[in-house]
């Protein structure tokens, strides 16, 4: 079961992407280097010849396809500009199961057996910890002033000793409010964005509108808030707009502490165990992981926590999709950037410069640089504006970031207690005593060991 459940969050992850040992010298490079001036993927800069080495890039997702998209036929094309420009192979493996554990032996062992990688969150503290990492801000290659790069997500892996993760996405954020126009029409609700834009959607309102929504589904047999994979996610998100996270950390050390056995924390948990109780919650027990996805494009649903996937929902939902942030309970509005994927280069990869060259190309098309691009076929006008708001705003850093997600739930039982709670068998109280030593435990382990 619980290795389903761990299947099923990096499924989720790498959602966003597509809807979506000793360290060799920097100055080394190939005998066979050599300049040019113009890059045919776009970028005026110094083309090497990598004399046909092949760049190897572990990830948890497949290839795109080639003609499926737009976006992966761009991704075919900048691939097939850069192994012409460079003469290299970029070998992009799908890679499953225990990967992660079989690329931190290989480390470690001084013979790494990938160039470049993507990880979720959980892998990343214990690699800074262990060593495993080279230090991202001592290429050249990279330029982390550009805008195309994560800000949140190069918070998440800058430490004082330097870089050691890093995203090319400008414009993603988890944890946003989709609703179902005609839906809220129908059941003669405010329409939340507007209400939002003008500084009226409350933490109490949302409440309010979730409760007026009840009355008013409920015979039509249609779910009011269908949560992002998970019941607990929705009890979490609630601890978070009431100014708790579930994990902080310490300025860019890695001190991080659990803050779950907190009584903001239980009240959120309560607030979120009543609207479950009434019905307003969805319970995902026994479900599908995308059920409350497919509820919501099935017009089952009000509304959807989404995030990285709201691209498909507003694709494919029937009918017009509206979108704003969560409320908090100082009057504000929630900017997620909690979750994370992240990219890193292994710690003993031979002429890693040459790794970072072609792989600051090829991270401009694994994933989607511009919100703009990426969005704009899809979401409505309004919320095109909240998503240039979003961009902007974490681009300056005004975003919340719980590094809960660095806490694997379900290899350390975590995920068991919270289902326990969400049916009803444990209280919050008695949840957040039993995970908050489990947690703590955990980070302890992932950093010291």
């Amino acid at each position: 079961m619980k290795n389903i459940f761990k299947s099923m969050v990096l499924l989720l992850a790498c959602a966003m992407v597509f809807s979506a040992a000793g360290c060799s010298d920097k100055s080394v490079q190939s005998d066979t280097d050599e300049v040019k001036t113009e890059s045919g993927s776009g970028k005026d800069d110094e083309i090497r010849d990598l004399g046909g080495r092949t760049i190897t890039y572990y990830t948890y997702w497949e290839e795109p396809e080639k003609g499926s998209t737009e976006q992966a036929n761009l991704y075919w094309k900048v691939k097939t500009e850069v192994e012409e420009d460079y003469n290299c192979k970029f070998d992009f493996k799908f890679v499953t199961g225990e990967w992660f554990s079989t690329l931190a032996t290989s480390i470690m062992s001084g013979k790494p057996n990938c160039d470049v990688f993507t990880a979720p969150l959980s892998n990343l503290y214990s690699s800074i910890s262990n060593g495993l990492l080279m230090d991202l801000s001592s290429f050249d290659e990279f330029d982390f002033s550009e805008e195309k790069w994560h800000t949140a997500t190069m918070e998440k892996g800058t430490t004082d000793t330097g870089i050691y993760a890093m995203l090319a996405s400008n414009g993603e954020t988890h944890n946003v409010i989709l609703y179902n126009k005609d839906l809220m029409n129908r059941y003669k609700q405010e329409d939340l964005y507007t209400l939002q834009k003008n500084g009226e959607l409350t933490l109490d309102k949302f409440y309010s509108v979730t409760e007026s929504l009840l009355s008013s589904a409920k015979d039509d047999g249609i779910d009011v808030i269908a949560p992002n994979t998970y019941t607990f996610n929705f009890y979490n998100l609630l601890a978070n707009a009431n100014g708790v996270n579930i994990i902080s950390r310490e300025g860019k050390t890695l001190n991080f502490t659990c803050n779950i056995n907190n009584s903001t924390v239980v009240n959120a948990y309560n607030k979120a165990q009543e609207m479950l109780n009434k019905g307003i919650l969805m319970d995902t027990n026994g479900k599908d992981w995308k059920y409350p996805y497919n509820q919501f494009v099935a017009g089952k649903a009000v509304i959807y926590i989404g995030g990285s996937d709201m691209s498909g929902a507003f694709r494919d939902a029937p009918s017009e999709v509206g979108m704003c942030l969560m409320p908090t309970s100082d009057g504000g509005y929630l900017i997620d950037q909690s979750d994370a994927i992240w990219c890193g280069i292994p710690k003993g990869v031979e002429n890693a410069d040459d790794v970072a060259l072609v792989f600051d190309k090829m991270i401009d098309v694994i994933f989607t640089t511009d919100y703009v691009r990426r969005y704009q076929d899809y979401l409505s006008e309004d919320a095109m504006e909240l998503m240039k708001t979003i961009s902007e705003e974490s681009q300056r850093g005004n975003y919340n970031c719980d590094y809960f997600a660095m806490v694997d739930v379900w290899s350390t039982d975590v995920g068991d207690n919270f289902l326990e709670m969400v049916s009803g068998s444990k209280t919050p109280a008695q949840t957040v005593q039993t995970v908050e030593p489990v947690i703590t435990a955990a980070i302890a382990n992932m950093i010291d060991n």
